[in-house]
């Protein structure tokens, strides 16, 4: 029972790495190139998310995970065997090697430093406070382990939530009278440079190796802090939602995990609407939203909406029929969503983003069986911005013009690889 449901996390973990290591390799394309709300194409990575080595940490962490945790119930209980439990010790140390090659090819302290050398070799005035951040983020991310607890984990993402509102102004490239810097000029210049995406890949990259899990902890922790009942529920969410991601990982909590977060974005709009003004914390938990979505991946935005946003939608009937008329546009609606969801979770083995024009019909076909319900439209609307900010370019109608149609009356959850 729970032995091998432990040893079966450790197996799902490495697939899910390897899927991850696959990713760029089959795009042919490094994942410097990745952006997903910028309009550029993205490498497709299995579950849609912006960064491959997303998946590849996410994939570790559950192998670690699984492991630890059936050595811990093998020695208390003796249920092994002396070879048995010596097997699986190998398994343990060889997760271990995975883990060390990944983090000192792509890990969050080896990008950080590479973003120091970056920022110090274009001989910029001006940038000590920002090299200094990134350093002494590099050193804390030094002590990562994805291990049960991994402390350094939350530290790292509370440091890149801090760094990304130090250097907010470099982010902002559309907007030239952006303040923030007393120099114009010097604002300029880092632009002229490409700071901002230099600071930009760095964060995408720190938080691939941290993960969700950390983010909503470390968000969590600063909620708690204020004196606010409401702010208090709001990290009672995001607490939540760091549990399951830790326990579960993306793709089984991801969901869910959207779920808690977004009850705590909605407490504190409504607090808006009450007239109060928005809270304090509102604007931390959009951002963090956001950084949540990037972190679990475009499938488990769908899956969210199939799972709680549909069913959760108000619409206004008048009569027994429209009421059963509604129920079954949202079961289809959920169906369609549901399947899009399964497509972004298959590798992109001919690296042509079919999983991406896949699901597109299958949502296209959602928004069509919804087309006479408003409030099941905004959600729609909501999701399919969402998602683009996930998937970039590649989430577009017109992405679907090389794949088949889905049948009209039916949206069959395909098999995940």
């Amino acid at each position: 029972g729970g032995y091998r449901r432990l040893v079966d996390l450790s197996q799902e973990g490495l697939w899910t790495a390897l899927r991850g290591v696959r990713a760029p390799a089959a795009a042919g394309t490094s994942e410097g190139d990745s952006g997903g709300g910028n309009g550029r194409q993205l490498p497709f990575v299995p579950g849609g998310l912006p960064v491959a080595a997303s998946v590849v940490f996410e994939g570790l962490r559950m192998a670690r995970r699984g492991a630890t945790l059936t050595l811990m119930d093998a020695q208390d209980a003796t249920m092994l065997t002396a070879t048995g439990l010596s097997t699986l010790q190998d398994l343990s140390a060889q997760i271990d090697t995975c883990i060390g090659m990944a983090q000192r090819h792509f890990g969050s302290a080896v990008c950080l430093r590479e973003a120091v050398g970056a920022l110090q070799c274009s001989g910029l005035v001006g940038m000590e406070g920002l090299v200094l951040s990134l350093e002494t983020a590099a050193a804390a991310a030094a002590g990562i382990g994805l291990g049960l607890e991994d402390p350094a984990s939350v530290v790292v993402a509370a440091r890149m939530r801090e760094l990304e509102a130090q250097v907010q102004p470099l982010l902002l490239v559309g907007r030239p009278n952006t303040s923030g810097f007393d120099n114009d000029d010097v604002l300029w210049e880092t632009r002229m440079v490409n700071v901002g995406d230099i600071v930009m890949q760095a964060l995408r990259d720190v938080r691939a190796e941290v993960g969700g899990w950390a983010i909503c902890a470390d968000v969590a922790a600063v909620l708690s802090a204020y004196d606010d009942p409401d702010a208090a529920t709001a990290a009672d969410g995001f607490a939540a939602a760091s549990k399951m991601l830790h326990e579960q990982g993306a793709q089984r909590g991801g969901a869910d995990s959207l779920h808690a977060v977004r009850g705590a974005q909605m407490l504190g709009e409504a607090r808006h609407k009450e007239g109060d003004g928005s809270p304090k914390w509102l604007a931390l938990v959009f951002s963090s939203s956001t950084r949540l979505r990037e972190s679990v991946g475009a499938a488990a935005v769908l899956r969210e909406a199939s799972q709680h946003r549909i069913p959760a939608c108000e619409v206004d009937v008048g009569r027994a029929e429209a009421e059963a008329a509604v129920r079954q546009a949202k079961s289809a609606v959920q169906q369609a969503l549901q399947s899009a969801a399964s497509l972004l979770q298959q590798e992109d083995r001919e690296a042509v983003r079919r999983p991406i024009a896949e699901s597109m019909l299958h949502f296209l076909r959602a928004c069509e069986l919804a087309r006479e319900h408003e409030s099941l439209k905004q959600v729609l609307n909501e999701v399919d911005r969402e998602v683009s900010h996930l998937l970039g370019a590649a989430w577009r109608p017109e992405s679907t013009s090389s794949s088949p149609a889905p049948e009209p009356n039916s949206c069959m959850i395909p098999e995940d690889v």
